[in-house]
């Protein structure tokens, strides 16, 4: 356990996909909830939260009553359960939030980027952006689309960092692999439309091993017989020249081992310690 608060220089992000409801539901929510409580994250990015606004109801458990607030981007109704969507969950002062919409495919699957700026110990302030690409292994065509997209929202809603100022960052479930056209844009290394990005993998720049968070070690995965590969990022813009602010200090998988018996997800979790 870390003492409560961010700790001085440091901030915490952690993001997970939490497989809608599927599964032992009560079970993996006091699973995530224990490696919260553990970790201690200033920031946890969520992709398939269920909740029902003004009730606590569903994954609402995870974090209740730990001192976290919840921005909720909500992308489709589901069912009797709540609504469907991603969530930027923070103990940091939340100072604003948007989101929009990405380019998709004509069926039901609507996919989003969220934003939330928090204000740091520092007084800085960060960005933070929460996606959820599509999912299929033969549409990598659209997910290039749609970080296209994100980078677009990012540009807006940021602008140009100050010197001096806090990087901003970007988690979710990518749904590709490292070596796919759309994260090798993020990362710097390829091009898209003839233009280029530079964010750091926080994995590539502080992690060890290969980082796989869809693992068929995990029952949960092994089910959909897919292939183990790395799909669920941390993204931090470049650091700061003039201070350092925000280095990848470290970087591992959370929620890989069952602490309870039974896994949070079918997704494994990232957590990242940047410097404030």
């Amino acid at each position: 356990m870390v003492d409560p608060g961010v700790m001085e220089g440091l901030t915490r992000v952690m993001t997970l996909n939490m497989w809608n409801v599927g599964g032992p539901l009560d079970e993996r929510i006091r699973e995530a909830r224990l490696w919260v409580e553990m970790l201690e994250p200033d920031v946890v990015c969520f992709q398939e939260l269920v909740v029902r606004e003004g009730d606590p109801a569903t994954h609402w458990g995870i974090w209740d009553g730990l001192g976290y607030e919840l921005v909720f981007c909500r992308m489709i109704p589901f069912g009797d359960a709540g609504d469907f969507g991603n969530g930027i969950v923070t103990r940091l002062p939340v100072i604003a939030s948007a989101e929009v919409r990405l380019p998709g495919l004509d069926r039901e699957e609507n996919r989003h980027v969220q934003h939330a700026a928090v204000t740091l110990p520092t007084g800085q302030t960060m960005h933070v952006f929460n996606t959820h690409l599509n999912w299929r292994l033969d549409e990598g065509y659209v997910r290039q689309r749609q970080v296209q997209a994100i980078q677009e929202f990012v540009d807006v809603t940021v602008g140009d960092v100050p010197v001096g100022a806090q990087p901003p960052v970007l988690c979710g479930d990518f749904n590709a692999t490292p070596e796919s056209a759309e994260i090798a844009y993020l990362a710097g290394f390829h091009t898209l439309d003839g233009r280029s990005v530079a964010w750091q993998d926080a994995w590539r720049a502080a992690g060890s091993g290969d980082g796989l968070t869809w693992d068929n070690r995990n029952p949960f995965a092994t089910k959909d017989h897919e292939p183990r590969r790395r799909l669920d990022y941390i993204w931090v813009g470049l650091p700061d020249q003039t201070n350092g602010r925000g280095r990848v200090l470290h970087a591992r998988l959370v929620c890989d081992v069952p602490l309870t018996g039974t896994y949070a997800s079918d997704h494994l979790g990232v957590m990242a310690e940047i410097t404030v």
